[in-house]
């Protein structure tokens, strides 16, 4: 006869309703963060923020498809590992990250689709100047970049960095 082992179902329930292996530590007793003022921990966290960037962009893999390329895991790690962090932050990151866009279609299907009140948020931002390229039918439209922004209203940046489009390559037949 066979023997026949109980199975463990525990991948079937949703990690957030699982039983945390270890209770979490609130930090009360941090002595670094407990004894330093308001000011210096924000201060910390402005500069940590300040020298975050999140990438977006869509890669072909070949003529016709694509695949969207999203920023790293780590990039917000300090809202995702201490939640004291978290609650002093808030969502005040939003203003002080770095974001970059390869395309302006990717820039619009991103921040269009941000949650409200969160696009007026976003102070620094950076995308390729080409134009969008929108298609139908038979038909294609290009706007440039100006009329893309104008699509974002609640778009308030203190920085705007547009790059040129690369450089193509030259080939030479002989």
């Amino acid at each position: 006869m066979a023997k026949t082992r109980k199975k463990n179902n525990s991948w079937h329930i949703p990690k957030t309703l699982r039983e945390p292996a270890f209770a979490a530590d609130p930090q009360g007793k941090s002595r670094l963060f407990q004894h330093l003022p308001q000011e210096l921990r924000d201060k910390i966290y402005s500069h940590v923020f300040f020298s975050t960037g999140l990438a977006y962009s869509r890669r072909a893999v070949d003529r016709i498809d694509r695949i969207r390329i999203k920023p790293a895991q780590n990039a917000l790690a300090m809202l995702q590992t201490c939640r004291r962090a978290k609650k002093e932050i808030g969502d005040t990151w939003i203003g002080q990250v770095f974001f970059s866009f390869e395309d302006p279609k990717t820039m619009l299907d991103i921040l269009t689709a941000s949650p409200p009140g969160t696009l007026s948020k976003v102070r620094h931002l950076r995308v390729l100047g080409d134009p969008l390229r929108l298609s139908y039918e038979d038909d294609e439209v290009y706007y440039r970049l100006a009329s893309t922004l104008r699509l974002l209203p609640g778009l308030r940046l203190d920085t705007l960095t547009v790059l040129g489009a690369p450089p193509t390559e030259l080939a030479t037949i002989l």
